[in-house]
Order: structure tokens, then sequence, then C-alpha cells
């Protein structure tokens, strides 16, 4: 068990996410067996279906390898970056280690048991730790190959190719189109945030400042925490099936937790249903168009901190916020929130129904007019009329991808739509003690629900009476009062701001007195150049408000010059690091000391009326 030892040190120092693997090992089986070929290489042998198959050549594993680097080596030389299916015993990657040292190299290995067998029998320390090895997956797990899918495309700034061990395409066929497939998903997600954030990163600086009146006399959602133990909620959406379960809806209110999602407020209060609560995050136009059009200040709200400004207001007698993991304003101008729960990011606000009827504890979630698809190339419920008839009517028309539906049948969807089923998918699979029915007649099948229509739900199973529970608990709720601790904090982000403004003036500088200083016998005044822009960007990197307003709403922006940043840790050769620094510092740097202004605005513009809003109300105390 020598290579065990010497693998596993190697993978709890490099790769971490590994480590349970190797710990706790796969069950394998005595099919699973390590041969030598007739050129003495150790290699596996696998019995899948019945079948045994090797995973190398059985006679001359050097040649085969060789055959095959010479095949690829056109393409390799041509990017910087390789995604290589197939770990094996290492060989085709050390291979191309050795022929191509600068390349990055990205591996998935799809079996768990191979992997374990072979860290146990082979010593591949050496080529686990080559430092041109970016990271590696291991099995089918969905979460952790999401995990290396998002590392590799944060990561990945150029060209790549894309490689495979032979015998990979042909044994583990099944396997590969599944990471595939999931590579699909993860790249859409990722372009959808990448919009979503250009589109919104701004905005919702705006809509959180603004609304920081309301937060800091708000209570977080923390009063409702496992206080509908065992009682069914009904997550309504706006999709065109909840026509179907207007009725049934209607009989259960006060049997189980009604939970409108977002704009499906609208169809419900046009049929004269009012929900237990109403959960909203959209920070658009539309989602405020969407709530004007309803009266439901009655109605307990639960919001997300960068919801659209003009939905709250003074006249709204129950409302509790939620935050979510990307927004970290509020948590800085809050200060301790130790307590509260940081909700993860979904691509509809069904997500955040998801988690916050888990954390209430309801242990059945019922899902209502969740179509995630455009049945009859229909897209909302009938009464929703916050969104444009024109942008509806193209949007389904032009639907050109298909989905299975709740009865086997396709229906149209877009790219969208995919993504938020896909994204709600991955969501329900975390939450394994929880079961969860689709009564969406005619949407998307749902993985990890079971369809039932709403009519045929067991209802000796619904809660006891909860009719008003929610309201009774907001009334029973303290109000909290944290205006002169958040204009506190304001103050001083706005004097960071102005160190930081100094902090990137500095850096243009000294990048452009570094020009023309890369020429051989300059090479100490490079050096010293270098380890102040280091220092520099230290500081940058320590400013909160760099963090916390430029990273958040320019978010997009920084992560594309992250991988840049990546290879720039990577160089050895400092005229090489300087040409980086050089080509991309200086146009980020200018974006931010552009941006920096709008921050300061904003922030100024929130402390006059919070300070405003706390007078008027000292001076009412006072009469």
């Amino acid at each position: 068990m020598e290579a065990l030892k010497t693998n596993a040190k190697v993978i709890h120092h490099r790769f971490p996410h590994l480590a349970s693997i190797i710990d706790h090992g796969a069950s394998i089986p005595d099919s699973l067996e390590m041969v030598v070929s007739k050129d003495n290489r150790l290699h596996p042998v696998v019995q899948i279906d019945g079948r045994m198959h090797h995973i190398y050549s059985a006679y001359n594993v050097e040649r085969e390898v060789s055959l095959w680097l010479e095949q690829v080596s056109d393409s390799v030389s041509e990017s910087l970056y390789v995604l290589l299916t197939g770990f094996g015993c290492g060989y085709h990657l050390e291979a191309l280690m050795n022929r191509f040292p600068g390349k990055r190299y990205y591996v998935y290995e799809p079996d768990v048991r191979l992997f374990c067998k072979v860290m146990q029998t082979c010593d591949v320390s050496a080529v686990l730790g080559h430092s041109s090895l970016e990271d590696l997956t291991v099995g089918t797990d969905a979460e952790r190959n999401t995990s290396f899918l998002d590392r590799f495309t944060d990561q990945v700034s150029g060209k790549f190719v894309q490689l495979y061990v032979p015998s990979y395409q042909r044994i583990y066929h099944e396997n590969i189109k599944e990471f595939h497939e999931l590579a699909v998903q993860v790249a859409k997600m990722k372009r959808s945030n990448l919009a979503t954030f250009l589109q919104f990163g701004p905005e919702w600086i705006t809509n959180v400042l603004q609304n920081m009146k309301h937060i800091v006399k708000s209570p977080p959602v923390t009063f409702l925490k496992n206080k509908f133990y065992d009682v069914p909620a009904v997550v309504v959406g706006s999709g065109p099936s909840l026509h179907y379960d207007l009725d049934m809806i209607r009989q259960l209110k006060g049997k189980a937790l009604i939970i409108a999602a977002g704009t499906s407020i609208q169809a419900l209060m046009q049929a004269d249903i009012e929900p237990d609560l109403v959960v909203s995050m959209d920070g658009g136009q539309s989602n405020c168009k969407a709530f004007q059009s309803v009266h439901t200040d009655h109605i307990p709200l639960i919001y997300g901190t960068f919801i659209n400004p003009g939905i709250l207001n003074e006249s709204r007698q129950f409302c509790a916020y939620f935050i979510l993991d990307l927004e970290i304003i509020t948590p800085h101008l809050l200060g301790d929130i130790s307590e509260v729960p940081i909700f993860a990011s979904n691509f509809s606000v069904t997500g955040l129904c998801i988690q916050l009827a888990a954390y209430m504890g309801c242990r059945t979630i019922v899902f209502t007019g969740q179509d995630l698809s455009f049945p009859g190339r229909k897209y909302y419920a009938d009464g929703i009329r916050h969104s444009d008839p024109d942008y509806i009517r193209n949007t389904t028309e032009s639907a050109s991808m298909e989905v299975e539906n709740v009865y086997g049948i396709m229906n149209y969807t877009n790219h969208i739509m995919f993504v938020t089923l896909r994204d709600i998918e991955n969501l329900i699979c975390l939450y394994t003690d929880i079961e969860f029915i689709n009564t969406s007649q005619h949407g998307a099948r749902i993985k990890g629900t079971t369809f039932m229509p709403m009519d045929k739900l067991d209802y000796h199973r619904l809660g006891s009476s909860v009719h008003g529970r929610v309201k009774e608990l907001f009334k029973q709720k303290q109000r909290t009062e944290m205006t002169d601790d958040v204009i506190m904090r304001m103050r001083s982000d706005l004097r960071e701001l102005v160190a930081l403004k100094n902090s990137f003036h500095q850096l243009l500088k000294l990048i452009n007195r570094l020009k023309n200083k890369t020429r051989p016998g300059q090479n100490q005044f490079l050096v010293d150049g270098l380890n102040r822009i280091s220092k520099l960007w230290t500081d940058i990197s320590h400013n909160k408000t760099y963090s916390v307003y430029v990273n958040f709403g320019l978010s997009s922006l920084m992560n594309s010059y992250q991988r840049f940043i990546s290879e720039l840790n990577r160089q050895s050769r400092l005229d090489v690091k300087f040409n980086i620094i050089e080509k991309y510092i200086p146009t980020l740097s200018r974006q931010i000391i552009q941006f920096i202004p709008f921050i300061e605005d904003t922030l100024t513009a929130t402390i006059r009326e919070l300070a405003q809003e706390s007078s008027e109300e000292a001076e009412s105390g006072n009469l």
C-alpha cells in the first residue's frame, strides 16, 4: 500500500476535493484487475456488462501511447489548454506533459473504482504533482463534476483541445455523454450569469442601497425557521398549467402553506386566492409592474435585498428579507448576521421558494404552475400581465429546443427556460429528506419530483390548520433598528473609496513608468517595479470597498480578467509577467476608476435618505 500513501499525500495537497475518494475508497470488485502488458507496464482490465475491457494494449503500452501522441500533437501545439478524458494509470497524460510541459491540463476520469485501484497499485505521484496538471475530477457525481467544470470555464482564457484515451470512448461512452451534457449546462448557466451581471450589476447595487431604509427596519427570515415542520408547502408558479389547479389551491388554503412565487401573485389574486406569503427577488421594472397591478400590502412578503425598490413601501404590513450568497453589500452594512440564513442563488424565484420552504420546516413541497417550458407555446397563466405581449409572442414562437413533459410529450422551450429547469433539478437533489410533487399538468418533467394531478393528492398527510399563522409570527417579531450603524459604515466606505481610487491612479502611473524597461540590463528595475505593483494590488484587494462594491457591481468584468491574473501567477519570466500586466491591468483599472463615482453618489444619496428618515422618526417620537 506504499503507492496509496504516496499518491494520497499528493491528492490531499493538490486536489483536496478528491480526498474523500482516496480516504474512504470505492468498493473495488474482484473483476477489476491490474495486469502486466508484454512491455512490462501495469494496466487495468475492467468488466462492464459481463465483458472484459483492457484500458491499454495488452502487448505494447508504450507504443500505443506514442502513436496516439503523434496523432494529437498538432492540435495540442495550437492550444494552451487540454481537457483529457481518461486518467487510467497516467500514461497518456505523462506523455503529453513530457512533450508539452508548458500546456495546462484538466483531466476527467469517469471510473471511481478504476481510479482507486490505480491509486493503490501504481505510484503516479509525479504525474499528479506535475505543475501543469491544473485540475482533476473523478466519477459521475454531478456536484463534483459541476464544480470542476465551473473552475475550468473560469480559468481557461483561450482555445482548448479535447482529447480522449482511446479505449475510454468505447468503454465509458455513456459516462462521457453525461459529462458533455453537464458541460453544456454549465456553459449555458455561465453565459446566463454573465449576461445577468452585465445587465444588472450596477442596478443591483442601486436597488440594495435604496432598499436599505426598509431592510434596517425589517426582520430577517430567521423567525420562520422550522415553524411549519411537516406542513406541506405549495409553491405556485406563473406557468400556463396553473389554471388547472386554481380550484384545488383554494381548497388547500389553511391546510397547506401557499407560497406565491413572484409574479404568480397576479393570477392568484385574480382568482380571489390569497396566499400565505409571496416571495420576490427580481430587481427589474417588470416585477415592479406585476406588484403594482394588484393590491398585496396585506400579504406577508419575503423579499430579496435587491428587489425592485418600487415594490417596498411603508404601507406593507408584513415584510422580511433574505440574503442571497452573491449579495455581499447587505451583510457588510448590517454587520453581525451570523444567524441569518444565506440562500443559494437560483435562476428563478422558485428556487428561493424551495429553500425557504425547507428552512421553514416543510417536508413535502408541491409544485403548481411550474411548467418550465412552453406547453402549447404558452408562456404564462391567465392573469399574468406584467410582460410585453410582443416579447412573449416572439419568445414562444421562436423557441426551438424541446424537453419532455409530465405526459411524455415534447414541449418547446428556450435556453433561459432550459437552464432554469436544470437549476431547479440540481437544487432538488440537495434535499434528500423532502418529498417533491409536481402537479403542473403538461409542464416539463422535473427530475426529483413525482408527477401527480393536484386532485389526486393525499389529503390525510396535510397539516393542521395554518390559516393566518404566518401573519401571527410577524406580529410576534420584535422590530429591529440599525440605521445609525449602517450610516456609520457607509461613511467609512466613502473614505475607503477615495483611497481605492488613489491606489488605482498610482498603479496606472507605475505601469506607465515601467514601459520600455523590459530590455536586457534593466532586470533589477523591472523586479523592483513588479514588487511595487504586487504591493499596490495587495492593498487594493484588501480594501473592503473593492471586494464589496466593485467585485459585486462589475462581477462579469472581474471574472473575465481573473483568468489573465491566474495566467500571470504561472509565469516565471519577468518580461512576460509585465506584458500581461500592461495588456490587461490598465484597462481594468480605468473601468473601475470610472465606476467608483457611481458608488460614491449612490452611497451619499442613501446616507441622506436614512438620516432624514431617522430624524423624522425621532421628531415624531418626541411629539
